[in-house]
C-alpha cells in the first residue's frame, strides 16, 4: 500500500535486483546491502524477499514521501537514513555487499503536479 494516490511501477525490477544479488559474489558474506534511492520502495522489498535471514539492507532517500512509504516496511532486516546517497561514504569501508542506485525519477513525482516536476500540469 502506498502513501498517497500517486502510483509507481518500478522499471526493470527484476533485472536489477537479479545483477545486485548476483554481482555480490564473495562479498555477499558480508550480508549487508544498500538501496541508495528507495523511492517507493519496489527494489527494496525484492531485495529483502531474496536476503538470508542475517542480511541487511540500508535504504537512502531524501524524499519524505518515500520515507513514509519505508514506514510501512516492518522487516527487521531493514533501515532507511533520510538523507541523500551522498552519505554513502559513511558506512563502514569492506562491509558492504552490494549497492543499487536507481538515479531515474518516479511516476509519483512527475504525475503530481504538487510535487514542482511535472511539466504535464500548473504546480508550484
Amino acid at each position: 500500500m502506498t502513501t498517497s494516490t500517486w502510483q509507481h511501477t518500478t522499471v526493470l525490477l527484476t533485472e536489477a535486483v537479479d545483477a545486485l544479488i548476483a554481482d555480490a559474489g564473495e562479498a555477499a558474506q558480508q550480508n549487508v546491502y544498500v538501496d541508495a534511492t528507495f523511492g517507493r520502495g519496489g527494489h527494496s522489498r525484492l531485495i529483502l524477499s531474496r536476503l538470508p535471514a542475517g542480511a541487511q539492507l540500508i535504504a537512502f532517500d531524501k524524499d519524505v514521501e518515500a520515507i513514509a512509504e519505508a514506514a510501512q516496511i516492518t522487516d527487521a532486516r531493514f533501515s532507511i537514513r533520510h538523507e541523500g546517497f551522498r552519505h554513502l561514504g559513511e558506512l563502514p569501508l569492506g562491509g558492504i555487499a552490494g549497492v543499487l542506485m536507481d538515479l531515474g525519477i518516479s511516476s509519483p513525482q512527475i504525475d503530481n503536479p504538487d510535487r514542482g516536476f511535472s511539466f504535464r500540469f500548473d504546480g508550484p
